[in-house]
């Protein structure tokens, strides 16, 4: 879960087309990347989100969802023409997941608990 949070800050950007970007390497500047956006990292960044809301309740995890959700729709005649199995299987799995906490009425789940 840290590790998917520290990504999320580190990869985020508003610059360019915005969202997430990867890095050639460690500590490399977001502007200097090889990179460019794809689509589907927001739809695996949403699962990833969700399952952290469920799982954690992590207080940061909802500003996230909001801002990855927001960037992922802001442009839909856009979305996702590259991943054609990212969209798809986001939406049955947060299906899933939102069932799964409707199911536990809105309580943390016990998974990550030893």
């Amino acid at each position: 879960v840290e590790r998917g949070r520290l990504t999320l800050g580190k990869c985020w950007w508003e610059g360019g087309d915005g969202g997430l970007i990867g890095l050639d390497y460690p500590g490399q500047p977001l502007e200097e990347s090889s990179d460019s956006f794809a689509w589907e990292r927001l739809d695996d960044a949403l699962v990833f989100l969700l399952l952290v809301i469920e799982h954690t309740q992590a207080d940061w995890a909802v500003p996230w969802y909001d801002t990855v959700f927001e960037r992922a729709y802001e442009k839909p005649e856009e979305f996702n023409r590259s991943g054609l199995l990212h969209y798809p299987r986001r939406l049955f799995f947060s299906l899933h997941i939102l069932r799964r906490i409707i199911a536990r009425q809105g309580r943390r789940s016990s998974f990550l608990e030893s």
